[in-house]
């Protein structure tokens, strides 16, 4: 902030994960040429963000064109607070417009055991097996990211089942689909187009084709898309 009232920098791009970002309220203030990426909350400050229903939709799309009539949605609780719940609700609706049953599990974090990817990976696995062992099999999972995809492969493998032949498998983030063995089917966060889009957004600030005024409190929305891989099958008959 000091380069940027200096003229040291023209303009900012800030992630709205930063901690100075989510709890610097006098931040969201500023007459400055600042522009946040992936933040959700109230702000004066332009905005660029995911839009998830779009990736959404096109997961329950693809899994009932393979034949599923029932999908298992993955929610995540940490410290008492649903994550991302907007994800969960586009789910609900699209697969009841399409008259699917849509069914929702919720893994709630605890502690720290979930922090890291293999920890995250453990926790999933864990829980999965739980939930495994005290209801019917679904065909089809849409996880809450990858990470809980992966506890959910091994889980599964545990039972000597497989992804797709015996449950279909989405994740979301596609940040760690490269660990997944079949390739794992995501929904994009779509990072590399909303920092672009960000970063557009704060060079015609630097440049003056755009003002504070004028992009004051606005929000843009990238939508997610659907990346299908090896994870995703017809239900077995």
């Amino acid at each position: 902030m000091r380069f940027l009232r200096e003229g040291r920098i023209d303009a900012l791009v800030a992630g709205g994960f930063l901690p100075s970002v989510r709890n610097g309220a006098e931040l969201h203030d500023l007459e400055e040429k600042i522009v946040l990426a992936e933040y959700y909350r109230p702000t004066r400050l332009p905005v660029v963000q995911l839009d998830p229903a779009p990736g959404v939709a096109a997961g329950v799309r693809h899994l009932a064109e393979l034949g599923h009539r029932e999908i298992l949605w993955t929610s995540w609780r940490s410290r008492g607070q649903e994550v991302a719940p907007e994800r969960r609700e586009a789910f609900e609706q699209e697969a009841q417009a399409r008259g699917l049953k849509a069914r929702v599990v919720t893994f709630e974090q605890q502690d720290d055991a979930a922090a890291t990817r293999a920890g995250f990976i453990e926790f999933s696995q864990r829980r999965w097996a739980e939930y495994l062992r005290r209801e019917p099999l679904p065909t089809a999972v849409f996880a809450y990211n990858e990470l809980n995809g992966l506890g959910l492969y091994a889980a599964l493998a545990e039972r000597g089942l497989r992804v797709p032949r015996d449950v279909s498998v989405i994740g979301w983030d596609r940040l760690h689909d490269d660990l997944a063995v079949p390739a794992m089917t995501t929904v994009s966060l779509m990072l590399g187009e909303i920092g672009a889009r960000a970063a557009e957004l704060a060079i015609e600030l630097a440049e003056g084709t755009r003002t504070v005024a004028e992009l004051r409190g606005a929000r843009e929305r990238v939508p997610a898309e659907l990346a299908v891989s090896a994870s995703t099958a017809p239900p077995r008959a």
